[in-house]
C-alpha cells in the first residue's frame, strides 16, 4: 500500500536509535557535491558558522564568504550575488530567520532574486524555548512568488536541494531538526509542486510533511488496526500547493486531517483549508502547536520527544484527531 517508502521504515521507535538519520550530514554532502558541478554556487556565512568544512570540501575561498553576526547585511550580499548572476545559499538555524524578515522581503523577494534560503533545526530542534521555530512557514508563505519546501527524511533532502538548486528564483527549504527514519527509497520521483502519496487509503486522509510524515504514517497503522484505511500524502512542496492532490483526497476520502510541526496557524493547516473550503468542503482537523509558545526542554534527555507529546503531535495524537474526524464524516 506504501508508494516509494522503503517496508517498515515508519515503525521505528526510540528503542531503533540507530535507524534514525539526522539532517546535518546529507545536507552539507549535497549542498558541496553541487557546487563542485556548478561554479556559481557560492556560501554566505553569519553568527558563528566557520568557512572551514567549505575549503575542506574543496570549495574555493572565494566563494564563501563569512560576515559575523550580520544577518540582515548576509542577506543583502546574498542578493547582491544573485543579480551578478551566482547562486547564493545562506544556511543557518531557522530561529534566526525573522531577524532578517524586512531585508528578505524586500532585497531578494521583490525581485525574485535566486537566493537560497536553506534553514535547519526546524520545529523543536535547538537550544531552548527561543531556538525553536514553528512560524517560519506562516510568515514565508506570505511572500509572494516564493518557492517553499520541506523535505521529511534524507533521501527526499538530497532531492529537494538538488531541484532547488536548479530552480530560478527566490527558494526556502525548511530542514527538519530531529533525526528521523529513512523513509524514501531512492528511486522516488521528487517534483517541485507535486504532492507525493506515501500510503493508500479510501477512509480519510492523512496530509503532512517534514517530521510529521513518519508520525502520520504511524498513525495509520494504529487507525488500520482499528478498520480505518487512512491515505497518507507528503506536502513537500508548500508553496505552491498541490491543490489537485488536494482536492481529490477530498473528493476519493471525504475527510482530511493536517499534521504538522508549526503553529496551527498560517501552516500547511490553514492552507489546505482554504483550498478544501472553496472548492470541496469535508470534515477537516489540524494537529499541530496551538498558538503556544514553546517551552524549554534543553537540559533534560530527549527534550524534544518531551515538547511533541506536550504539544500533542505525535503518532497516537494523529491517530486521536483522525479517528474523530472519521467520526464526523460517517
Amino acid at each position: 500500500m506504501a508508494r516509494y517508502i522503503r517496508e517498515g521504515a515508519w515503525r521505528y521507535d526510540s528503542s531503533d536509535e540507530g535507524k534514525f538519520v539526522a539532517s546535518r550530514r546529507t545536507m552539507d554532502e549535497t549542498l558541496m557535491a553541487l557546487a563542485k558541478e556548478d561554479k556559481r554556487i557560492c556560501f554566505v556565512i553569519s553568527e558563528g558558522m566557520v568557512t572551514e568544512p567549505y575549503q575542506a570540501a574543496g570549495i574555493h575561498p572565494y566563494r564563501t564568504i563569512g560576515l559575523g553576526i550580520a544577518e540582515e547585511n548576509t542577506i543583502l550580499v546574498a542578493s547582491g550575488l544573485a543579480k551578478e548572476g551566482l547562486i547564493p545559499v545562506y544556511s543557518y538555524m531557522g530561529w534566526m530567520l525573522g531577524v532578517a524578515y524586512n531585508v528578505i522581503f524586500q532585497s531578494v523577494a521583490t525581485d525574485n532574486l535566486n537566493v537560497k534560503l536553506i534553514m535547519t533545526a526546524r520545529g523543536w530542534a535547538g537550544g531552548g524555548a527561543s531556538h525553536h521555530e514553528i512560524n517560519d512557514i506562516a510568515f514565508m508563505r506570505c511572500i509572494p512568488q516564493i518557492l517553499i519546501m520541506a523535505p521529511a527524511d534524507p533521501v527526499e533532502l538530497a532531492k529537494v536541494l538538488k531541484a532547488g538548486m536548479k530552480y530560478y528564483g527566490a527558494t526556502y527549504i525548511r530542514v527538519y531538526g530531529q533525526a528521523v527514519p529513512n523513509l524514501y527509497e531512492e528511486s522516488y520521483p521528487f517534483e517541485i509542486g507535486k504532492a507525493s502519496v506515501v500510503r493508500e487509503g479510501g477512509d480519510i486522509s492523512i496530509i503532512s510533511f517534514g517530521t510529521e510524515l513518519w508520525r502520520s504514517l504511524k498513525a495509520a497503522d494504529i487507525l488500520a488496526g482499528e478498520g480505518i484505511e487512512a491515505r497518507v500524502i507528503n506536502m513537500s512542496t508548500l508553496k505552491p500547493l498541490d491543490e489537485e492532490a488536494i482536492l481529490l483526497a477530498a473528493r476519493e476520502t471525504g475527510a482530511i486531517v493536517t499534521a504538522e510541526d508549526h503553529n496551527i496557524f498560517g501552516g500547511l493547516g490553514e492552507a489546505v483549508t482554504r483550498v478544501v473550503c472553496k472548492n470541496h468542503p469535508v470534515p477537516m482537523d489540524t494537529v499541530g502547536v496551538r498558538d503556544r509558545f514553546s517551552q524549554s526542554t534543553v537540559d533534560k534527555p530527549g527534550g524534544w520527544a518531551l515538547l511533541e507529546e506536550a504539544y500533542n503531535l505525535t503518532a497516537k495524537d494523529i491517530a486521536e484527531t483522525t479517528r474523530k474526524t472519521f467520526d464526523r464524516k460517517r
